[in-house]
C-alpha cells in the first residue's frame, strides 16, 4: 500500500485524487524520495501478496511518482498524530453548523448507530454547538456521510480491517470503511481535524487513506502495586482511542495483590486484595466500554512466580509451605506455584473457566517472567519429580508447568501470551510471546516460528524521552533481517506502566504525551520517523485529550496545589519546573526503600518525565554553538531562558522549604540555580569576545561534574547544556571570531 504523502503534480487527477504542482526545485528530489517508498511499499510488498493484477500495480506506482518524499509535507494533514499513511491537501473548507447531521450508508449495525452518535456529540462538545437535527434520511441531506461494506464483528480481533478513507470537501464529508472498527478511526482522525478560522468552526478541505502498520498496538497497566479506580481507566481508554491504540493489558495479580473477584475462588480477592479488586460486574462493563471503541482487553494473570497473593488464600499450591503474606516491597520474590501436585491444575483451570467468561479477547497472558526457581530447588518432594522424570534444571520443569497451563488455557478456546522466558523449543508455536529483552529476542521468537510484540523500548516507567521511544521500531535492528513470512508475524507492539511509582493520581502525567509516540511508531509507515515533527505536535496531543478529561497539566497543577503554602504563584512554579525531570530508568529504585503504601505525593512525583521546555532550551544552545557565525538571537534567547528560571528561583525555594511535601526537592533547586547562574557567566565571555581563565574554567567544570554524578531522584536539566556553554567559551574559534585570551 501507499506510503504517507502529500500529493503533488501538475493539475491532473488519477482515480480520483486531486492532485497539486510542487515547486520545479523539489521535483527531483520527491521523485527521488517516493521512487524509495514505492520500491519498500508497493512493489515488495505486491510480491508478499495475492497478486492483484499490473494493472493495479501500475496505477500505484504512477500515483506515488506524483508524490513528494515523506517530511515535505504541510496542511492540516501535517497535524494528525498518527500521522497517516497517505493524505493530499484540498482547496476549501467544510465549516460546521447546528444543522449537522450523518447519514450512514451500509448494513444496518448497531455499533455504527453508537459510533456516529458518540462522534456528534463529541463534536458538539468541541464546537459548544448544538446539533438538534436528527439523522439524515438521504445521503445528499448529510454533512458527513459514512459507508461501510459489512457488519462490525462483534468483537475486535488481531487482524481485524481497521483501514478508512476520508475526503472532507466544502460541501460534505465522506468516509469509508469496511465496518465500525475502521470507521472509528476516521472519525477520531475528523476530531483532530476540527479548527476554528474567521469563517468559523470546521474542517479544510482534504483525502486521506489510512490503515494501521501494525494490529498490535497495546497500552499495558499495572493496578497491583497502586490501584485504578475504572473510571480512571476508562478516561485512559477514551484516549487511546484518540491515539488509534487498539489493545489493553491489564495486569491483575502479582506478589502485591490480586485485582480480580473470584467467585469460584474467593479468598484470592478476600485476602489478597485488601479491598480494591474489580468486581465481575464492573470488568464486564469495562470491556464493553473498551470493544465500543474498538479496543480490545487481555486479562494477565502470570504464574508460576509473581503469585504471593495467591498464596495468601490458598497456600497449600505453593512450593514452600505456608503461610504467606502479601509483599509490601517491590522486586523479585520466590513464592512459587508447586508444579508436580495435579490440584495445582485443576485450581488454574477452574480459574481460567471462569476469567474466560468475563474476557472474550482470544488470549490470556500467562506470564512466565523472572523464575527464581529457589523453592523448586529447596523443595525434596519437587526434587524428587524431577529425577523420575529426567528434568535436570529448574527450567525443565517450567517447560512441563508452562505445557499444562497452555492446555488450560486452549480448553477455554484461549491462547496463551507470555514473556520471552516462556520461550522453549519443546513449546508449541501457538504462544504469543511479549518481549521485554529487545529487537533480537523478538526477531528469534518469529524464526522459531511464534508470533510475538516488542515492549522493549516502550516501557513508559522508566521515565524516558518521548524521542527514545520513537525511535523503537519492532522491524528495526535485528528485525529489520527479517524474511517476509517471519516479519508477518511481528503483530506490533505494547507500551508499558509498571506501577511502583505510578499511582491513579498521577498515571496520566506519567503516561501522556509519550505514549502518543509510541502509538504514531506503531500505527505510521515506518519512514514516518521526524523527531522535531513529533515534538512540535506532542503539544497539541495534550490540547486534543483534554477535551477527553484526559489532562497531565491538571494533574500537575492538583499536585502541587496540595503540596504548596497559600499565596505562591501557581504559574511561576510550573515555569520553574520545567528545569527538572525524574532519574531515568530504575535508578529510583536505589535511592530508598519504597513500599506499597509509602506516599508518591513529593517533588519527584509531580514532575513531567520529560521536559518539553527545558528540551527547546538544550536545542537553542546546541544550533548557538554549531552556528558559524555569532547569532545575536539564539545567545538573547539563551539568555532569557536563564535569567525567566533564575528570576523564579527565589521564590520557589521558599515554597519548598516551606512544604513538608517538596522539601526534599531544595538541594536539587539549589543546584539548578548555581547552573544557570553559571551558564550566564559563560555567555557572558563568549558575548565580550574573552576566553575565560583557567582558573574559572576549572571551578566550572568541577562544579559541573559534581552535579553531574549527584545520586538524587531528580535531575537537573541545565548541566548538560551549560557544560556545552562553558566548554565553548574555554575554546578559542569553536563559536565565534577569536577572542582574546583573559589568562
Amino acid at each position: 500500500m501507499l506510503q504517507r504523502a502529500q500529493c503533488a503534480a501538475f493539475g491532473v487527477s488519477l482515480s480520483g485524487w486531486q492532485v497539486r504542482p510542487i515547486p520545479a526545485d523539489r521535483f527531483l528530489s520527491d521523485i527521488l524520495g517516493s521512487m524509495r517508498s514505492l520500491l519498500g511499499s508497493i512493489v515488495l510488498p505486491a510480491f508478499r501478496r495475492p497478486f492483484r493484477g499490473w494493472r493495479e500495480l501500475l496505477t500505484l506506482a504512477s500515483f506515488a511518482l506524483l508524490c513528494p518524499a515523506p517530511g515535505l509535507a504541510a496542511g492540516a494533514g501535517a497535524d494528525l498524530l498518527p500521522q497517516p499513511r497517505m493524505w493530499t491537501q484540498e482547496p476549501g473548507f467544510l465549516r460546521i453548523h447546528n444543522g449537522f447531521r450523518t447519514f450512514h450508508r451500509g448494513p444496518a449495525d448497531p455499533f455504527v448507530d453508537q459510533l456516529l452518535e458518540r462522534f456528534t456529540n463529541q463534536l458538539a462538545h468541541r464546537t459548544g454547538i448544538r446539533f438538534p437535527a436528527p439523522r439524515a434520511t438521504e445521503d445528499y441531506t448529510a454533512l458527513l456521510r459514512v459507508e461501510t461494506r459489512s457488519a462490525t464483528p462483534d468483537y475486535p480481533h488481531y487482524g481485524v480491517d481497521e483501514a478508512y478513507q476520508l475526503e472532507v470537501s466544502a460541501g460534505h464529508i465522506t468516509l469509508r470503511a469496511t465496518h465500525g472498527y475502521g470507521l472509528r478511526h476516521g472519525l477520531q482522525t475528523l476530531l483532530q481535524l476540527l479548527e476554528t478560522r474567521t469563517e468559523g468552526q470546521g474542517f479544510a478541505a482534504i483525502r486521506i487513506d489510512d490503515a494501521p502498520r501494525f494490529g498490535w498496538r497495546g497500552l499495558q497497566i499495572d493496578p497491583v502495586r497502586h490501584f485504578l479506580p475504572i473510571p480512571l481507566v476508562k478516561r485512559q481508554l477514551d484516549a487511546m482511542e484518540a491515539m488509534k491504540l487498539n489493545v489493553l493489558h491489564i495486569l491483575f495479580s502479582n506478589d502485591q495483590a490480586f485485582r480480580m473477584e473470584s467467585k469460584r475462588y474467593p479468598k484470592l480477592h478476600q485476602m489478597g486484595a485488601e479491598g480494591q479488586y474489580y468486581t465481575q460486574q464492573e470488568m464486564r462493563d469495562l470491556v464493553e466500554y473498551a470493544r465500543l471503541r474498538g479496543i480490545r482487553v487481555i486479562p494477565d494473570f502470570g504464574v508460576p512466580t509473581h503469585i504471593a497473593s495467591w498464596l495468601v488464600g490458598y497456600p497449600e499450591l505453593g512450593a514452600r509451605p505456608g503461610p504467606y503474606s502479601l509483599i509490601r516491597s517491590f522486586g523479585i520474590f520466590h513464592p512459587t506455584f508447586d508444579p508436580t501436585r495435579e490440584e495445582t491444575y485443576q485450581f488454574l483451570g477452574n480459574l481460567f473457566a471462569e476469567m474466560a467468561t468475563l474476557f472474550p479477547d482470544q488470549y490470556i497472558h500467562i506470564g512466565g517472567d523472572e523464575l527464581t526457581g529457589k523453592p523448586w530447588r529447596e523443595n525434596p518432594d519437587i526434587q524428587a519429580f524431577m529425577r523420575t522424570r529426567g528434568m535436570a534444571e529448574v527450567q525443565d520443569l517450567q517447560v512441563y508447568f508452562t505445557r499444562r497451563v497452555l492446555s488450560l488455557v486452549e480448553a477455554q478456546g484461549k491462547r496463551a501470551i507470555g514473556w520471552d522466558e516462556i520461550l522453549h523449543p519443546e513449546l508449541p508455536p501457538t504462544i504469543l510471546v511479549q518481549s521485554w529483552q529487545g529487537q533480537k529476542a523478538l526477531a528469534a521468537s518469529v524464526r522459531r516460528g511464534n508470533a510475538g510484540i516488542l515492549s522493549a523500548g516502550y516501557y513508559l516507567d522508566l521515565m524516558l524521552p518521548a524521542e527514545e521511544h520513537y525511535g523503537v521500531d519492532p522491524l528495526g535492528g535485528a528485525g529489520a533481517d527479517l524474511n517476509a513470512q517471519e516479519a508477518a508475524r511481528v503483530y506490533g507492539g505494547e507500551a508499558c506502566s509498571w506501577a511502583e511509582f505510578i499511582t491513579a493520581e498521577n498515571l496520566e502525567l506519567k503516561l501522556w504525551p509519550r505514549l502518543a509516540a509510541i502509538a504514531e511508531r506503531l500505527w505510521s509507515p515506518a519512514d514516518v520517523t521526524s523527531v522535531d515533527a513529533l515534538y512540535r505536535r506532542l503539544p497539541k496531543v495534550l490540547d486534543e485529550l483534554e477535551w477527553l478529561d484526559v489532562s497531565p497539566r491538571q494533574v500537575q497543577r492538583r499536585m502541587l496545589r496540595r503540596a504548596l503554602p497559600a499565596g505562591t504563584s501557581m504559574e511561576a512554579m510550573l515555569a520553574w519546573l520545567t528545569v527538572f525531570e525524574p532519574v531515568k530508568r530504575y535508578l529510583r529504585a536505589d535511592s530508598g526503600e519504597y513500599t506499597v503504601f509509602r506516599p508518591l505525593n513529593r517533588f519527584v512525583d509531580l514532575l513531567w518525565p520529560e521536559s518539553l521546555e527545558a528540551r527547546r532550551f538544550r536545542l537553542r544552545v546546541e544550533a548557538w554553538m554549531r552556528s558559524p557565525q555569532p547569532s545575536p538571537a539564539l545567545s538573547s534567547e539563551v539568555r532569557n531562558a536563564l535569567l525567566v528560571w533564575r528570576a523564579h528561583h527565589a521564590g520557589a525555594v521558599a515554597a519548598l522549604q516551606s512544604s513538608s511535601l517538596l522539601a526534599d526537592g531544595v538541594d536539587v533547586a539549589i543546584e539548578a540555580d548555581e547552573t544557570a547562574a553559571l551558564g550566564l557567566e559563560a555567555l557572558g565571555w563568549m558575548e565580550a569576545g574573552r576566553i575565560p581563565p583557567s582558573a574559572w574554567v576549572d571551578a566550572a567544570r568541577a562544579r559541573l561534574d559534581r552535579w553531574r554524578s549527584q545520586r538524587r531522584e531528580v535531575l537537573n536539566l541545565l548541566v548538560e547544556p551549560v557544560t556545552l556553554l562553558v566548554e565553548t567559551a574555554a575554546s578559542p574559534g569553536t563559536h565565534s571570531a577569536p577572542r582574546v585570551d583573559a589568562r
